[in-house]
């Protein structure tokens, strides 16, 4: 099977960024600096990584045509949850910089078509950009959807014995009974066991995410229960881990969408999406994320100077064909709602964007065809 990727553009670019800072994390062909790394693994925050393609003279018009396409198709579908507009119109704005996707979405157009391929289509993107996924094609527009939450088994390469169990929770709708299933599944797959008498469940809050780490038992360092004892190293024999029932609880509980508590006991400040306030309706997050990413990718949120630029592209090639309300054309009219999101939706947005990235020059280079 072929690489979908041009290699040329899959080498990372040496040791420097392309901030010029000192690279220490590369994500081919991206290499990012110490200070986008560490926003990332001291506060869980996804950072603008600069990129090769940021000084690129390409109109936004000819850059972003695809984007342009996927908004109208989302406006024309009637599709308002946030969890499919971002990642439908996340992937399309990635085609100028990512040409590869072209095969993508080429493969799934085509087994949407004819239906016999197509939950092996499904699949083949789920290994590729989990957690997303797709869920139709219309008009050769691949509608994606942002999964709540993703689970995976960390396993000793040594002896295969699943170590420990991450659930990384990204939104609020995220539910117990969901992770439940899910956590039961992954059990089952591995060959693990468990109990509801012993094990250990930590967590990790930050912006947009919520990581839930289970394992089977806590240190015996760090348990005055153990003395005495002789406890098992799971590295060479199996421990159970916490019951199913158990870890949903705690999952519900730590999320805190569902808390019927006095005040909002749980983490749900963390997390995208929302359970109470205004909802944001498709005519004010479409142009939003369609802003943030003709506007330099989020630049234009600190860079006032770019909304002009900005507000005239969208007004020509996406309202005023599809009738929507135009963007004041100086790009100030600081009482447009639209501009105001821009901030909100810069770390779902990012989220998915690293997603898109890291599947593109991971996986989905092998499990697509050329």
């Amino acid at each position: 099977m072929s690489n979908i990727l041009d290699d040329s553009k899959a080498s990372p670019p040496g040791l420097w960024a392309e901030c010029g800072r000192p690279g220490v994390y590369p994500q081919s062909p991206v290499v990012w600096c110490a200070e986008c790394y560490g926003r990332l693994t001291e506060h869980g925050e996804i950072p603008r990584v600069c990129e090769p393609w940021d000084k690129d003279p390409t109109s936004p018009k000819e850059r972003y045509e695809d984007l342009f396409r996927a908004a109208r198709t989302l406006w024309r579908e009637g599709i308002e949850d946030e969890r499919d507009i971002i990642p439908t119109l996340a992937f399309a704005a990635r085609f100028f910089e990512m040409p590869g996707l072209e095969t993508v979405r080429r493969e799934l157009a085509q087994a949407h078509a004819s239906g016999e391929a197509w939950g092996e289509a499904r699949s083949r993107f789920r290994a590729a950009f989990d957690p997303l996924e797709v869920v139709r094609v219309v008009d050769e527009v691949p509608i994606i959807r942002s999964k709540p939450f993703r689970l995976t088994a960390v396993v000793y390469q040594e002896t295969g014995l699943v170590e420990k169990v991450l659930i990384d929770v990204y939104q609020r709708s995220a539910k117990g009974e969901e992770i439940r299933e899910r956590y039961d599944a992954l059990m089952s797959l591995h060959g693990a066991s468990y109990e509801g008498g012993q094990g250990n469940i930590g967590w990790q809050a930050s912006a947009g995410h919520l990581r839930i780490v289970v394992q089977p038992r806590a240190p015996a360092a760090l348990s005055s229960l153990h003395e005495g004892m002789n406890v098992v190293n799971p590295e060479e024999k199996e421990a159970p881990f916490p019951a199913p029932d158990i870890v949903a609880d705690m999952c519900e509980a730590l999320i805190g969408s569902v808390s019927k508590g006095r005040g909002n006991r749980g983490f749900s400040f963390a997390l995208a999406g929302r359970d109470r306030g205004r909802p944001v309706s498709s005519d004010e997050l479409i142009p939003a994320v369609v802003a943030w990413y003709v506007g330099g990718r989020g630049n234009v949120i600190k860079q006032h100077a770019l909304k002009p630029t900005v507000a005239r592209v969208l007004n020509e090639e996406l309202l005023y064909p599809c009738e929507k309300m135009l963007f004041n054309k100086e790009g100030w009219d600081s009482s447009d709602y639209r501009w105001k999101l821009l901030d909100r939706i810069a770390q779902p947005v990012l989220r998915v964007d690293d997603e898109i990235r890291k599947g593109y020059f991971g996986a989905a280079g092998y499990i697509f065809t050329k």
